[in-house]
């Protein structure tokens, strides 16, 4: 999957540009800390710090998270 290649999924069409306005981007990889001391909140830490550099969370309603899978919202 693209969460594991930790690659976006980039807008290729007209779907897809009707629910988002951008590519879904994907989150840096957790690590071997962050996996093992408490993980869910972890992982929207990463979520989060995702949206942190300038994309808006009301436009892309989702993100990869690395080597995980898909998180959406709204």
């Amino acid at each position: 999957s693209l969460a594991q290649a930790r690659l976006p999924v980039r807008c290729m069409g007209t779907t897809h540009a009707d629910h988002f306005r951008g590519d879904v981007p994907v989150t840096r990889e957790m690590t071997q800390e962050e996996v093992e001391e408490e993980y869910e909140r972890n992982t929207g830490v990463v979520i989060v710090e995702t949206f942190r550099d300038g994309i808006d969370p009301e436009e892309v309603r989702a993100v990869l998270v690395a080597n995980h899978g898909p998180f959406t919202w709204g």
